[in-house]
């Protein structure tokens, strides 16, 4: 930190030069700052001083919510090679993707229309958030 001030000071000497307030401002400023930044960084360190905060990551794979959207959705299901790897999955991705369209858009017009899964992990979210709440209040 030390190195980064002597930079500054020397960037900021020219504008300082033959006038010694100039320049005890320029260092009183960047002291100032260091000295804030210090403070902070503790704060930060000490975590007994800071408020506990919850966080709640919840992960799917999605789904298709309405049944034009299936076909987009299998798509990249199949093109996705962090999920699978397929033999020329660039031709065979859209294939299976096209071929696979209509019957699962029948599955999902029978429950609604839709994947149901955001609606349920919302809802989940919404549950985890209220018991969380009633178990620590503070956090």
């Amino acid at each position: 930190m030390a190195a980064a001030f002597r930079a500054a000071s020397r960037l900021l000497h020219p504008f300082a030069k033959g006038n010694s307030w100039n320049q005890t401002r320029v260092q009183l400023h960047w002291r100032w700052q260091s000295t804030a930044a210090v403070q902070k960084a503790r704060l930060e360190i000490q975590p007994e001083k800071r408020k506990p905060k919850t966080g709640i990551l919840m992960l799917n794979m999605g789904g298709p919510e309405t049944l034009e959207d299936v076909h987009e959705f299998l798509l990249r299901l199949f093109l996705d090679r962090d999920l699978m790897t397929l033999p020329v999955q660039n031709k065979l991705g859209p294939f299976i993707a096209k071929r696979r369209a209509p019957k699962i858009q029948e599955q999902y017009r029978r429950i609604g229309g839709g994947s149901p899964i955001k609606k349920w992990t919302e809802t989940q979210g919404e549950g985890m958030v209220k018991l969380l709440n009633e178990m620590s209040p503070q956090s």
